[in-house]
């Protein structure tokens, strides 16, 4: 299996912000062959693919919020994730009315089934991105897995952000595991944490430089089917985020990815 290995251009974000394009070509130089986008700076999707086509590199996930789905504005979101030849719509997050618990969850709900079933006919796949809040459990059971039981495959699948599932206390190889099948994307994010939850001493770092065995979690997303792996994160210290990016893509490397 031929896998994508990427990067989430949120990490990146003070460098698109600059220049778009000086920056994919960097990361194609790193040795990435895919990236995620979170934003496409006013660049038309045509330009987009255009330059990503030139540079070897494949999108094949956008993180677009609930906003991106609004019915005035689904069809434009549609549109700029074929051209640039994407595979999913990932929500990065939803807003806490989504969110189970949320005296209106079960109107959102719809709300939302009405969006992602619009994007599948369309032929994209719709994911959803975990932080830590949704393992808090409400009611005894925790939230992300209640949401993908009442929009169950192939309506809505996880992307896993790994560093919040362990951050949370949960392994993220189980939770792999435990959906078997309906992980297509997968984060790699490296953290250091004293203990579960506990912000004060949470530093993000490049991978194969925190506490995840980030060797056993691509193994575990192989044996799900997972073949786009997207390396993520969010803030750091001691080093630029290209320079993280590059020790990150060096450390994938050193494992035999």
């Amino acid at each position: 299996m031929k896998l994508n290995i990427g990067i989430q251009l949120y990490s990146l974000r003070e460098y698109t912000a600059k220049d778009f394009f000086g920056t994919l070509e960097q990361v194609a130089e790193m040795g990435y062959n895919a990236v995620e986008f979170a934003g496409y700076g006013d660049i038309p999707a045509a330009e987009m693919k255009k330059k990503l086509d030139s540079l070897g590199l494949s999108a094949p996930s956008s993180h677009l919020g609930i906003q991106a789905a609004a019915p005035d504005k689904i069809d434009a979101t549609i549109d700029y994730l074929l051209t640039i030849g994407a595979k999913y719509y990932t929500f990065p997050s939803l807003p806490e009315e989504f969110r189970y618990g949320h005296p209106d969850f079960e109107a959102n709900l719809e709300v939302l089934r009405a969006a992602i079933e619009k994007c599948n006919t369309a032929g994209l796949q719709v994911l959803y991105h975990n932080h830590s809040f949704e393992f808090e459990k409400v009611d005894g059971k925790i939230p992300l897995d209640v949401l993908y039981e009442r929009l169950p495959a192939p309506l809505l699948q996880p992307q896993f952000d790994t560093c919040w599932v362990k951050f949370a206390g949960y392994d993220p190889v189980s939770y792999i595991q435990k959906y078997s099948g309906k992980t297509p994307v997968i984060h790699l994010k490296d953290f250091y944490s004293a203990s579960p939850l506990d912000r004060e001493t949470l530093e993000l770092r490049p991978l194969g430089y925190g506490i995840q065995d980030i060797k056993a979690i691509v193994e575990a997303g192989i044996a799900s089917g997972c073949d786009t792996f997207i390396y993520e994160q969010d803030s750091g210290k001691g080093r630029t985020m290209l320079e993280a990016a590059k020790l990150t893509r060096e450390y994938l490397k050193s494992i035999g990815y």
